[in-house]
């Protein structure tokens, strides 16, 4: 008789079908067989965004979606290797928190947006007390104006 293998103390699944594994182990060789392997070369992969530059660089071709993947969780922005990379609070079944790193990006950007319009609108308000010439603070209020418009 074999030894009993033990059950993982921590819940190893794969984020992109909800499959769950005994080890990181088997769930990379999953992830590399069922949601990285190219659809033209059958090419396997580490990761999601991986897969995708490899498609466009080596065969011209634009890959939008992770194959074989759950509903809402085909989105090849998440670089995701074994559990590595699994957006925070998922278990099988439930997504978890899955914010792509575009969208932090994003949220970064807008961010750093907000403060330059800060920045600027105290130097608008400098300028006007030391009677600073018009037309450097008209085109000033102008790059404020614009930043104002792209955060709403």
């Amino acid at each position: 008789m074999g030894r009993k293998k033990k059950k993982a103390a921590c819940n190893v699944f794969c984020w992109y079908c909800d499959r769950e594994f005994a080890d990181e182990e088997t769930l990379v060789q999953h992830q590399k067989a069922k949601h990285f392997k190219c659809p033209s070369c059958s090419k396997r992969l580490y990761t999601a965004p991986g897969m995708k530059i490899h498609c466009m660089q080596v065969h011209k071709e634009e890959v939008n979606e992770v194959p074989n993947s759950l509903p809402g969780r085909e989105s090849m922005d998440l670089e995701i290797y074994g559990m590595s990379g699994v957006p925070e609070g998922a278990t099988p079944g439930n997504p978890g928190n899955q914010q792509s790193k575009k969208a932090k990006v994003e949220s970064s950007k807008k961010l750093k947006q907000a403060e330059a319009l800060l920045r600027l609108e105290k130097f608008i308000k400098r300028a006007k007390a030391r009677n600073a010439p018009t037309d450097k603070l008209q085109f000033i209020e102008n790059i404020a104006e614009v930043l104002r418009t792209q955060q709403n």
